[in-house]
């Protein structure tokens, strides 16, 4: 059995405000999606794309990983100049990502940036 795009019914959006943030994470530390995807496992389905990056309950929930790859490929003059630093920019952003201590200082900077 494989689903595509599941459509809900629309929830009052005051409804969701006066739960505040604490209702929407669970006891178990646990997302709406993650147990979402959980129940959809259990019902049986057996294909369903959870798209790119790592989460804890992707893991949970599936016993195949399909590594993804950029592959950056110059066809113009403007493109070879543009190659490596596009390259450069992609191995920052992937060690970032895979660095705690990386992604939580690149959090704090961007909240102060916004601030």
């Amino acid at each position: 059995m494989s689903y595509g795009t599941r459509l809900r019914r629309a929830r009052d959006p005051r409804k969701r405000a006066r739960r505040g943030a604490a209702a929407r994470q669970r006891p178990d530390g646990l997302t709406g999606r993650e147990v979402e995807v959980i129940r959809l496992v259990a019902r049986g389905m057996t294909h369903f794309d959870l798209g790119a990056g790592e989460a804890r309950y992707k893991s949970s929930v599936c016993n195949e990983t399909i590594e993804l790859y950029d592959a950056i490929l110059p066809v113009t003059a403007r493109g070879f100049l543009a190659a490596p630093m596009l390259t450069a920019y992609l191995r920052l952003k992937r060690r970032v990502k895979q660095t705690p201590s990386l992604i939580n200082a690149y959090q704090r900077v961007r909240s102060a940036l916004s601030a």
